[in-house]
């Protein structure tokens, strides 16, 4: 009978135990984690539950989470107590690593696109002596006849780049390419029938490297050499473009940008 009775007791002592466990998992098992309804919240329990990320500060983190066995009440805190103020605040990041992603852990791979020089639009733009009759040293790009512009005209520009190669040389280097549309409207010529005067088609690709170098108070950050096609697509005697080599230079001091392309 006493028998009897030792093992009913340690089967239900069991049965419970494993109830328990079944309810409660360990606060770092994945299970623990699909109950959390806050998406953010529910990710960093993913990211402790597989171990991701995890640094010594980390890992203490995680013992004071199974220590307190309620990870709901501390996950929010493990984090900020595995690091110390200055680790836990992000990187400050300088206006040229954000634009061309220059270090290491700004990268983002390829095919991003981003605006690259200024887009705007301009509904009045006024130039006090218009160019009607362009010419040229050569015959074949000389207008014979004279053209009917307004002083006032609209302009647009439009601007994108998008990295294409990453880490060119091994981890240094990325090559970038850009193209840039401007355009002036005549429309408010209604009497030509608001031509479009001009636009200009400019794609460009640039080979940009990080450097970091002083030099009279200032810090180098970027350094690039890159060829510049300029073209407004248009037949003789109208036709006109442009080839250049162009080199990039920036500098940064403070909350001053500088960028030169010599």
């Amino acid at each position: 009978m006493k028998s009897w009775s030792l093992a009913a007791l340690l089967l239900l002592g069991n049965l419970c135990t494993a109830s328990v466990f079944a309810q409660n998992p360990d606060p770092l098992d994945i299970r623990a984690c699909t109950a959390i309804v806050s998406d953010a919240m529910r990710l960093t329990c993913y990211d402790h539950a597989t171990h991701r990320d995890r640094s010594d500060a980390q890992k203490e983190a995680d013992a004071k989470i199974r220590t307190n066995g309620v990870f709901s009440q501390v996950r929010a805190d493990a984090r900020t107590e595995a690091a110390s103020p200055e680790e836990a605040a992000p990187p400050s990041r300088s206006l040229l690593d954000s634009r061309w992603e220059l270090m290491p852990e700004s990268k983002l791979g390829t095919f991003n696109l981003r605006s690259f020089q200024p887009v705007y639009v301009m509904p009045v733009f006024a130039t006090s002596k218009q160019n009607n009759e362009p010419g040229s040293p050569n015959p074949a790009n000389s207008a014979t006849e004279r053209q009917h512009l307004d002083n006032i005209e609209a302009k647009f520009q439009l601007s994108l780049k998008t990295k294409i190669w990453q880490g060119v040389f091994g981890d240094v280097g990325d090559l970038w390419m850009g193209y840039t549309q401007s355009s002036r409207w005549q429309l408010y010529n209604k009497k030509e029938s608001r031509p479009f005067r001009e636009s200009d088609y400019e794609p460009e690709a640039m080979l940009v490297f990080a450097t970091n170098y002083h030099a009279f108070g200032w810090d180098g950050r970027l350094l690039g050499i890159g060829i510049d096609h300029q073209s407004n697509g248009r037949s003789d005697p109208y036709s006109r473009s442009w080839n250049r080599i162009v080199a990039n230079v920036g500098f940064e001091r403070e909350n001053w940008t500088v960028m030169l392309r010599p």
